[in-house]
């Protein structure tokens, strides 16, 4: 039986990296439907022969000893939710996975095995770009992932390489997952 754990992390103060996009996209690439711009790292955990509470107690145990999977004093994180955007914005949030994660998974299960003494048999992660949007402009998936995501040129998207990223929209209903 395998325990999947879903954790997004999030900076506590500002995350300079996204202040970076949202003014690249906002101001240089004159996107102005963007009003906001949030992003969490998401490390998706997998557990051998664990109940959810005992995965939960090996995170925290992960967590505590080491800064292997996030900083305490600078990042926080959310299990299994991506807290709720703003509430007059169009929320659309964006899942960015390195094409090659498959390939790293093993060896960095391996690693937390050795290092911390979990029963951790898969470990991947990637990024969920929060979107926040001017609710009153509908844009359909291709074209927001055109326009804001994917980067194919000086005057379109930044946050995902078309080569080395996989992307999916989520849906609201896997918003907290």
């Amino acid at each position: 039986m395998l325990t999947d754990l879903i954790v997004y992390v999030q900076t506590k103060n500002t995350d300079l990296h996204t202040v970076s996009a949202f003014e690249a996209l906002h101001c240089i690439m004159g996107l102005k439907d963007l009003k906001s711009l949030r992003r969490f790292r998401v490390l998706n955990l997998a557990f051998e022969k664990s109940s959810l509470e005992q995965a939960k107690i090996y995170l925290d145990t992960m967590v505590a000893k080491s800064f292997d999977l996030l900083n305490p004093n600078k990042e926080t994180y959310h299990l299994g939710y991506v807290p709720e955007g703003r509430a007059d914005l169009r929320n659309v949030y964006v899942d960015v996975r390195p094409r090659d994660a498959d390939s790293e998974s093993e060896q960095h299960a391996q690693y937390f095995r050795s290092r911390h003494g979990v029963p951790l048999v898969s470990f991947s992660s990637g990024v969920v770009w929060e979107l926040g949007l001017d609710s009153s402009v509908q844009v359909s998936e291709d074209v927001l992932l055109d326009t804001y995501v994917w980067s194919r040129s000086s005057s379109q998207g930044l946050l995902a390489h078309p080569v080395q990223d996989s992307v999916r929209v989520l849906d609201l209903s896997e918003r907290n997952v």
